[in-house]
């Protein structure tokens, strides 16, 4: 009997909890409603990301160069002394590669 009891008083409580959680959460948003937040939110991000690399020079990018050094991996290691290259990249669609200290290897796109 006292089992019944302490189960009864136990099952009253927690039924009692649930409700005064579900009375305190706040009514669910709209699909819509989410939607338009999220995508602030990614809009937010996107801004900060633009503003931290160069703001509007960055968005007004017209050329670029480059100058590095290329190697071939072979099992997770360099296979070789590399090769010096050069880039130059002219916006929308001007591409010129050159290789080697002498830079007498080219390729354009």
């Amino acid at each position: 009997m006292k089992t019944l009891i302490v189960v009864l008083v136990v099952a009253f409580a927690a039924s009692a909890q649930a409700a005064s959680q579900a009375a305190s959460q706040p009514a669910p948003q709209s699909h819509q409603d989410v939607a338009s937040a999220n995508t602030q939110k990614a809009r937010d991000v996107i801004e900060k990301c633009i503003k931290a690399l160069g703001g509007e020079a960055y968005l007004n990018i017209k050329d670029m160069e480059q100058e590095g050094r290329g190697y071939g991996f072979y099992h997770n290691e360099s296979a070789g002394v590399g090769t010096p290259y050069w880039r130059e990249y002219k916006y929308p669609d001007k591409e010129r590669y050159e290789f080697t200290k002498q830079r007498d290897v080219i390729i354009i796109h």
